[in-house]
């Protein structure tokens, strides 16, 4: 298991996609800012207690016309995304209506710049 301390990196997380999280498994740099844009678009809003506004009402869209759905639902995913996820810059976002069950959605999006910088880190010893 992976101990505090023992984590140089700034910005990291659990990995929700480790099967065993006692493990100790972490996502750092640009697969945290993936992970963080994953839990905010698929958290529903109260979810989270100490968060309450966290997250993203699916709900609210349902019944919007076809025609137009995608643009209500793009709104507040960019909206979700600056309040939730501040780290990011979201270039474009597209979704796609899946039938009635399912959005798949694409966004095209970058770590903020000066997130970016913090990534950039190199550790070398050098015996003499």
């Amino acid at each position: 298991m992976l101990q505090r301390d023992q984590i140089t990196n700034l910005h990291w997380q659990m990995d929700a996609g480790s099967s065993d999280l006692a493990d100790g498994r972490i996502v750092t740099d640009v697969r945290d800012l993936e992970q963080s844009i994953r839990h905010a678009l698929m958290t529903r809003p109260g979810s989270c207690p100490l968060s309450p506004e966290r997250g993203l009402d699916l709900s609210a869209f349902r019944d919007r016309p076809s025609g137009v759905r995608h643009l209500f639902l793009g709104a507040a995913m960019r909206a979700c995304l600056e309040r939730d996820v501040p780290r990011v810059v979201v270039d474009s976002l597209t979704a796609d209506f899946s039938g009635f069950e399912k959005v798949v959605v694409t966004i095209a999006w970058r770590p903020r710049a000066d997130v970016a910088e913090a990534f950039v880190t190199t550790e070398v010893t050098i015996d003499v």
